[in-house]
């Protein structure tokens, strides 16, 4: 009995599952590093675009320093998905306008600083 797992087949067979098993491992751990980078260049990119999409709006609220219509640009901000908060501050760290979205979780925090020196 002991013979049998001495062969050369055994051997070989042990080494064709053992090498496919290691291949198929380092292949699920590089699909999965894939998957977790495109996400985050895809997350990224959404924030960069709502970014982009309010800062004009909410640049032109605080130039008129009109309150009123930088809450109305905030709450469409906050609508976006995963969006709990939404603060602009002034260049001076005082805070201008903040909207908070009443949901249990909040885990995100956007941030616009729509006063810069190029503007002025």
């Amino acid at each position: 009995m002991t013979g049998r797992f001495k062969s050369l087949t055994w051997k070989q067979t042990n080494l064709v599952v053992f090498t496919a098993l290691f291949f198929a491992i380092a292949i699920f751990i590089v699909e999965i590093a894939l998957v977790v980078i495109t996400t985050k260049q895809q997350l990224t990119a959404t924030q960069q675009e709502l970014l982009d999409s309010v800062e004009q709006p909410a640049a032109n609220a605080v130039w008129a320093l009109d309150d009123n219509l930088a809450r109305q640009t905030l709450e469409g901000a906050i609508k976006v998905e995963h969006v709990g908060s939404a603060v602009i501050e002034l260049d001076d760290g005082s805070m201008f306008v903040s909207v908070s979205n009443n949901k249990k979780i909040t885990r995100k925090h956007l941030s616009v600083s729509a006063i810069n020196s190029s503007m002025i």
